[in-house]
C-alpha cells in the first residue's frame, strides 16, 4: 500500500509494571510538541507565500502534522497537532502527585494520643 521504503507502524504491547508502555506514549507525545512549521516549509521572500517539499520532511516532523491538503482556492493547508495541549498533558503527567489528605482520629473520633 505505501511501497517498500516505508516501515509498517508497530505498537509496543502494554506490559504492566514495566513502564515501557508509558515511556513509548511520552516519547510519541514529545514528537507532536517539538517540530516547528518553519522547519518544514520554504517561504518565498518576494510574495510571502510558502511551499512544502514533502521529500525534505523527516519522519519526526511528519508525525506532528495533523492535516495536510488544499483549501478551496488551491492553496496549501497545513495543520499541526495542538502543541499546547500536548505540553500541558506532559507537564501534568510529570508533576509530582499531591498526597491525599488524611485525617487521624483516636477512638470514637477523638484526638490521637501521642506517647
Amino acid at each position: 500500500m505505501y511501497g517498500s521504503r516505508h516501515k509498517p507502524l508497530t505498537f509496543p504491547q502494554k506490559k504492566l509494571g514495566t513502564g515501557q508502555y508509558d515511556t513509548w506514549i511520552k516519547a510519541s507525545l514529545k514528537k507532536l510538541a517539538i517540530p516547528n512549521i518553519l522547519d518544514m516549509i520554504q517561504i518565498d521572500q518576494k510574495t510571502g507565500g510558502f511551499a512544502m517539499d514533502l521529500r525534505k520532511v523527516t519522519r519526526e516532523q511528519a508525525y506532528a502534522i495533523q492535516e495536510l491538503g488544499f483549501d478551496a482556492e488551491g492553496r496549501l493547508k497545513i495543520k499541526l497537532h495542538d502543541k499546547a495541549a500536548v505540553l500541558r498533558f506532559l507537564h501534568d503527567d510529570m508533576a509530582p502527585e499531591r498526597p491525599a489528605r488524611v485525617r487521624l482520629e483516636g477512638p470514637s473520633g477523638g484526638p490521637v494520643e501521642v506517647i
